[in-house]
């Protein structure tokens, strides 16, 4: 299941993978040239007291050690590649994915706050260097010292065995508990964090003798964390405490078992200076390993968060053409609602462009559903465009064409950019000075270039609800949509001003229905 969400989400060439494996074995090949080199310079230059085979070694052994060092310098340029890749198809990947969740989600959970999760794909870029540069160079290492120490003699080769078991032991007996105390130290962060949101949402509310709620809140989640993270450390530590043992009784049993082999005779005193050096390459790797394990529980951990996002419900896009679905071409003259009931409601905008009408909350989710959540099983109320059901038109098609306003929705850039949607061309501006008129907003004018976001115009007295509320529909005016739905947000708006925008839509000849 882990693996399977890992693979779906850091998606990395195979071919990539496999050349950074083939620099991982070269360079773990080429890390045994210091250890044999040392082997060789005592069998041979101890014995023959010769300087031309320490010659040959040295320059031998600066070669291997230079190309090493550039088959590393490789590794690194190609694992920057990687991380840089990631987060930008994370970040499109996540983008895209918001953009189809179910609205229905909106009101289940909070989806701006499950966006935090976005900021774990900083620690998967970590991950991935330690991962296919640490990680896979101490473990290729450690294979090629194992075996080569194995044919040194025979006990060395049950020698290899006990050690392997040891690492595996040390790695594989705290990780689950390790992993799930990591998981529930993360989500503490996030809940955490997720009520530091909620004051800086209500400073008002916080500010006006409140605070004590929201301090209490955040102690409470505070402690909840301490507790999770006591626990994921008391995990990590036992990693540690496993692998000092193994260091410490793999170093003396070694040491004693190639004393006594020197002894008998069955071993030279440089092959058990290799030895030495070889199984001492495995266990300070071992050591780097617990450097980065947390490193390691971060990345899993990460993979999860992320996919609390990327698993939102979405929105199902079929392939149109195999369909054979409908665009809506067509400005709409005529829109049907039939219900469970067999009640029908016929607005047709050839003798009227705009339809005030009240609906109960079943036909009210229903149209909801239909548009934005395609594809649902609730056939129950039926909604019909020029005489075509809206389930046969493309959904792209509808979205593109059919405007829905229901709340204030303002988002970061200038205000006009929130008004023209970053097309400010000369007949777009020219529209907007006639609608800023109609709508008693020429003050604007002054504040065009403004920075503005969904945050920031809460507390900025220059732009109040009926302020936004008015920006909010111009905006969907000036898309000129063949159909303009405006639902609770009509509501705010007086009669005067109601009044007003009506003539201003039936100016520009929108349908429109109005619902309450």
């Amino acid at each position: 299941m882990l693996y399977k969400e890992i693979k779906s989400i850091i998606r990395i060439p195979r071919g990539t993978v496999y050349i950074l494996i083939v620099y991982s074995i070269l360079l773990g090949i080429l890390s045994l040239t210091i250890p044999i080199s040392v082997q060789t310079l005592v069998n041979t230059v101890g014995t023959t007291l010769s300087a031309r085979p320490l010659i040959s070694i040295t320059v031998i052994l600066f070669i291997l050690l230079v190309t090493s060092f550039l088959i590393k310098l490789l590794q690194i340029y190609l694992v920057e590649h990687i991380k840089r890749k990631t987060f930008v198809n994370l970040c499109l990947k996540i983008a895209k994915h918001i953009n189809l969740v179910k609205l229905s989600s909106f009101a289940k959970q909070n989806i701006v706050e499950k966006v935090n999760r976005t900021f774990e794909i900083g620690i998967i870029q970590k991950a991935i260097y330690v991962i296919f540069i640490i990680l896979f160079d101490i473990a290729l290492q450690a294979v090629f010292c194992i075996l080569i120490l194995a044919f040194y003699h025979p006990l060395f080769l049950v020698f290899d065995i006990v050690l392997i078991i040891c690492i595996l032991l040390s790695i594989c007996l705290p990780f689950k508990k390790a992993y799930n105390a990591a998981i529930k130290e993360s989500s503490s962060k996030y809940s955490t964090i997720a009520w530091i949101e909620e004051q800086a949402n209500c400073p008002l509310f916080f500010r006006q003798g409140n605070g004590f709620i929201g301090l209490e809140n955040v102690d409470n989640h505070l402690c909840g964390y301490l507790e999770n993270r006591k626990e994921h450390f008391k995990w990590l530590a036992k990693h540690y405490i496993y692998i000092g043992i193994i260091y410490i009784l793999i170093n003396t049993i070694l040491l004693s078992l190639g004393g006594y082999l020197i002894i008998q005779s069955q071993l030279s005193l440089g092959q058990l200076i290799a030895a030495e050096l070889l199984v001492n390459i495995v266990l300070i790797g071992l050591l780097r390993v617990s450097y980065y394990l947390e490193d390691f529980y971060n990345f899993l951990v990460a993979i999860i968060k992320l996919s609390e996002i990327l698993d939102l419900p979405q929105v199902k896009i079929l392939n149109n053409k195999q369909n054979s679905k409908v665009e809506l071409l067509n400005k709409v003259t005529k829109f049907e609602i039939i219900n469970k009931d067999k009640t029908i409601y016929i607005f047709n905008f050839n003798e009227n462009n705009i339809v005030n009408y009240s609906f109960n909350n079943e036909i009210y989710s229903a149209l909801f559903s239909q548009f934005f959540d395609e594809n649902n099983d609730n056939k129950e109320v039926n909604f019909l465009i020029n005489d075509i059901n809206s389930y046969l038109y493309e959904s792209e098609s509808l979205l593109k064409n059919i405007i829905f306003v229901r709340n204030i929705e303002i988002f970061k850039g200038n205000v006009l950019d929130n008004l023209l949607l970053l097309d400010s061309n000369i007949d777009n501006l020219n529209e907007l000075n006639d609608m800023l008129k109609d709508f008693n907003l020429e003050s604007l004018k002054t504040v065009f270039y403004k920075e503005i976001d969904s945050q920031k115009v809460k507390y900025d007295f220059n732009f109040n609800d009926i302020t936004l509320a008015k920006i909010t529909i111009i905006r969907a005016i000036l898309q000129k949509p063949k159909l303009l739905i405006l639902l609770d947000l009509f509501s705010i708006f007086d009669d005067e001003i109601q009044n007003k925008i009506i003539k201003c839509i039936q100016k520009y000849n929108i349908p429109t229905i109005i619902m309450k």
